[in-house]
This record gives structure tokens, C-alpha cells and sequence, in this order.
């Protein structure tokens, strides 16, 4: 039986297909989304106005330091 592999005692999956199992899945999904979090952060409430008026103003500063290069 040599070339054969055996999980690992406790394991859903042996040491080749790790990741396979529900558990894995899970806490990969969980990480992803918190490093979604960490990159585009949470949700806040704002008015619509002050939102787009915002956008307005970074967008303006950044054509305006593109402009400058």
C-alpha cells in the first residue's frame, strides 16, 4: 500500500486535500469578508446629498493632483 495517504486523526481531509471539508469553507468565506471590511469598511448611514456631494469633492481633488502630474 505504499503511495497511499491517510487523514489525519480529527481531520476532514487528508493532508493533500485540506480545505475540502465545510468547516474550511466556512472560515475562508469569513475571512473574505473580513478583509472586505478592512478594505472598503462598513456601511454608514449619511444623507444622499452630503454622500454625493463628498464624492464630488475627493473626485475634484483627484482630477485636479492628475491634472498637476
Amino acid at each position: 500500500m505504499e503511495g497511499r495517504r491517510y487523514r489525519p486523526q480529527g481531520h476532514g481531509a487528508c493532508k493533500n486535500h485540506g480545505g475540502a471539508t465545510r468547516n474550511h469553507s466556512v472560515k475562508a468565506e469569513t475571512q473574505q469578508a473580513i478583509e472586505r471590511t478592512r478594505t472598503y469598511g462598513l456601511p454608514i448611514d449619511v444623507e444622499p446629498h452630503d454622500a454625493l456631494l463628498e464624492e464630488i469633492r475627493r473626485t475634484a481633488g483627484h482630477v485636479a493632483w492628475l491634472g498637476s502630474r
